[in-house]
């Protein structure tokens, strides 16, 4: 969203990822923000970061993956996925509910528990 000096005193603008293009919306109606001072956006990234194992010894367990490498924040990734993109285990995605500094904890147990040669992403 943005503020514009006239009426409609906002304009709204979007992202197609599909088509790779912004696209820009103004009827929002009424003077909704006609008291914004500054511009602002709001953006959605589909993949907030990834850990490889390289760095650390990993181990998993059936509900559990270590980094030994990382030093994450407490339950800083509560509610993301964990996504095995390599080695043992490939291809499994679960749901993140606790995190520790170097270990995450998920919702239900790993098909085929990690190891060392495990690559994973957080999504």
């Amino acid at each position: 969203m943005s503020s514009v000096g006239a009426t409609p005193f906002a304009s709204f603008q979007f992202y197609d990822v599909l088509t790779d293009t912004w696209t820009t919306k103004t009827a929002l109606g009424g003077q909704l923000l006609a008291a914004l001072g500054t511009d602002f956006s709001l953006e959605i990234l589909s993949k907030l970061t990834s850990y490889a194992t390289k760095v650390g010894v990993i181990s998993g367990t059936a509900r559990t993956l270590v980094d030994a490498g990382q030093t994450m924040t407490v339950d800083r990734f509560c509610n993301y996925s964990i996504h095995i993109t390599a080695g043992t285990g490939i291809g499994q995605k679960k749901r993140i509910v606790a995190n520790g500094a170097t270990y995450f904890e998920i919702a239900q147990p790993w098909d085929v528990n990690p190891d060392v040669t495990s690559v994973y992403q957080i999504h």
